[in-house]
């Protein structure tokens, strides 16, 4: 491939908006099945809501497909990119919240604090895509809200939009950094 006139760029983001594409169509295909059967069966549907959490849905997507890509890139070898992504897979799917337990138990006790967990804990746990996609998915649909179970807060960075930024830092600098790093490296 880099035999071709491509660039490292045109290698890492082409291969992002490829395989962003694929997940893409599969996430169409299955949503646009959902939609044709609430069409045909319910007498109303939040079209507009609807569209607004599909586009959510691809871009959490990209999030992983940039990961993948990102760590892809980064790492010297395809066994060292795949254990790095079972290993965050693991991390942001299955341990996560195991991770703020313990930052909990370590910093507050297995007690909670009267006002609830503190801000900055509640923090870090948003920086988990996962999570950030909930966050987003509330500030998109109302009734989304109902179905969650985070805590209210006052805190500017505890609001349900700041999901999105959390999404657009987690869909731009992994690839990003992956970048920089396989820009540099010798292929030779």
């Amino acid at each position: 491939m880099l035999s071709l006139p491509h660039s490292r760029a045109d290698l890492v983001y082409g291969k992002f908006l490829g395989r962003t594409a694929v997940i893409g169509a599969a996430i169409l295909l299955g949503y646009g099945t959902a939609a044709t059967i609430a069409l045909l069966t319910y007498s109303s549907f939040p079209f507009r809501i609807f569209v607004l959490y599909t586009i959510l849905t691809l871009v959490y997507g990209a999030v992983y497909v940039g990961v993948g890509i990102g760590t892809s890139v980064f790492m010297s070898s395809r066994e060292k990119a795949l254990a790095v992504m079972t290993g965050l897979y693991a991390l942001f799917l299955l341990l996560w919240d195991f991770a703020m337990l313990g930052l909990q138990l370590a910093t507050v006790g297995s007690e909670l604090p009267p006002g609830g967990l503190p801000d900055w804990i509640q923090f870090a746990a948003l920086l988990n895509p996962s999570t950030a996609f909930e966050f987003a998915a509330r500030a998109l649909v109302p009734e989304f809200t109902d179905l969650t179970t985070f805590p209210e807060s006052d805190a500017v960075f505890l609001q349900d939009w700041v999901g999105f930024v959390v999404l657009a830092v987690w869909l731009v600098v992994p690839a990003t950094v992956g970048y920089l790093r396989f820009r540099r490296v010798d292929l030779g």
